[in-house]
């Protein structure tokens, strides 16, 4: 198979990771707060074994299923053909599976806004959050750098087996990821006015772990777009061979540091004081911030990935 064997380990990483993720996690993730809650609106008591409880269950199990079944189809296709290198076509089941997903909570929230009790009183940190606080400029500076010395090293240098959409992408994503980690910085919603104090740890906690999440992100993009700007801009001056190795084994590294962050962050979050709290009634109203935005986004990158090549 060639190098083939690498596309099926960074692949076969990633099924791992999804063979604990789904069913520890996704599959009973609406009772993430207790057994009197569905998603985060409170249910009645014997709710989730009553025929309307079956069938909303039936509903979010389908939006994990349904995609994971298209890409099983496309990985007996690939194997059928032993066409391994399309593998990562297969990634394009992750913003199916996050919009089905998301769309099932819009849904959700819809049918049962008459559940939802809007709070009387509520509590506002007053607290100013720098960005600054979460963003080290001198790294932000560094990784900017980097991202304009492979641009410029691709149009200097680049050979003809360059497929512009790649690195587009890949820096269409990191911006992305830098806005939603300001979005997420920024944003912070009103608590209840009882625990205030216990809430806005959570909230805080909240907070830090996606911003670990989303640099962890855009650390494995940037890396990838290096890598790739190497391997097709310095043939000739340096051995192609262990730039490839190198940037593979970056590459792999920082996506299985991630897939680790992910997991211990949402363990150490259920398992932690913010478990016991019940979910704040105003996240459930202003659940609606930032969908545009993320619409947005998702959209952009739908285009870019989908676009015609010439």
């Amino acid at each position: 198979m060639g190098s083939d064997w690498k596309v099926i380990l960074c692949y076969s990483i990633t099924v791992l990771y999804r063979l604990w993720w789904i069913p520890i996690r996704a599959w009973r993730l609406p009772l993430k707060n207790g057994e009197r809650y569905f998603q985060d609106i409170e249910v009645p008591e014997g709710w989730h074994t009553s025929a309307e409880g079956r069938k909303w269950w039936r509903r979010y199990r389908a939006t994990i299923i349904v995609p994971h079944a298209l890409e099983a189809c496309g990985l007996m296709a690939i194997a059928l053909w032993g066409q391994w290198k399309q593998l990562p076509m297969l990634s394009l089941v992750a913003p199916v599976f996050v919009g089905m997903t998301l769309a099932f909570i819009a849904w959700w929230r819809h049918a049962n806004r008459a559940r939802i009790q809007r709070p009387q009183r509520v509590a506002v940190s007053l607290e100013e959050r720098k960005l600054r606080t979460y963003f080290s400029w001198s790294l932000e500076a560094a990784l900017a750098m980097l991202i304009a010395a492979s641009w410029a090293i691709m149009a200097w240098r680049g050979d003809a087996d360059i497929h512009w959409r790649w690195p587009l992408t890949l820096t269409y994503v990191v911006i992305g990821l830098i806005v939603m980690k300001a979005q997420v910085v920024k944003h912070g919603w009103a608590l209840p006015a009882n625990r205030t104090a216990e809430y806005q740890h959570w909230d805080e906690f909240r907070r830090r772990y996606a911003s670990r999440v989303l640099d962890r992100m855009r650390f494995m993009n940037i890396v990838i777009l290096a890598g790739y700007a190497a391997v097709h801009s310095l043939a000739g001056v340096a051995p192609i061979g262990a730039i490839r190795g190198a940037a593979f084994a970056a590459g792999l590294g920082l996506s299985v540091w991630m897939m680790i962050g992910i997991a211990r962050g949402e363990t150490a979050f259920l398992r932690g004081s913010a478990r016991s709290l019940l979910p704040p009634a105003t996240t459930i109203i202003d659940w609606k911030k930032g969908w545009w935005s993320f619409g947005a986004f998702m959209a952009g990158l739908a285009l870019l990935m989908f676009w015609p090549e010439r």
